[in-house]
């Protein structure tokens, strides 16, 4: 499963640059947005803890498993979910993006927060050392979307362009 994470990252970035060179439909980027968001809101529970998923109905596959890192893995697919959410939000420059990008920043950091005080009292500490790195990766994606945002508009709209079928309140 993290083989499909880093391709759906990887497509989610080679779309934006096709679509900041050569324009491409926005439905494209925002149908992988959809699926990366899909894909972590239901699958980072699996991915976080190495589950296999055939395995994942299997009682066994929970037993070194605490209730407590479940609801993080949890929380975790949920802010995860919703940061890819706002980064395709701000890819094709939708309204609300700004504020998208600003809480899961906020949602992610207090995850990373979180995750590095666990590594340091935990046993455990593939998972959260895995947890870390995706949120470490993930902020730095975000905050450069976030500061990017307050660029002027005329350079936002040279990078990411709009086209007619797009409706954006400015």
């Amino acid at each position: 499963m993290k083989k499909t994470e880093v391709i759906l990252w990887g497509v989610l970035l080679i779309t934006t640059i096709l679509r900041a060179l050569f324009n491409i439909p926005f439905p494209i980027v925002l149908c992988i947005g959809v699926i990366l968001s899909i894909f972590y809101f239901s699958l980072t529970v699996f991915l976080l803890n190495n589950i296999p998923l055939k395995k994942n109905f299997n009682k066994t596959a929970y037993n070194n498993i605490s209730d407590l890192r479940l609801v993080g893995s949890i929380l975790s697919g949920l802010a995860f979910s919703i940061l890819s959410t706002s980064v395709t939000f701000k890819i094709l420059a939708f309204p609300g993006s700004k504020f998208l990008l600003f809480f899961s920043l906020i949602f992610t950091i207090i995850i990373l927060i979180v995750t590095s005080v666990r590594l340091k009292k935990s046993e455990v500490k593939n998972f959260y050392k895995s947890l870390k790195n995706r949120c470490i990766i993930l902020l730095i994606v975000t905050a450069s979307l976030f500061i990017f945002s307050y660029f002027p508009k005329e350079t936002q709209r040279k990078i990411f362009p709009l086209t007619e079928e797009h409706l954006v309140n400015d």
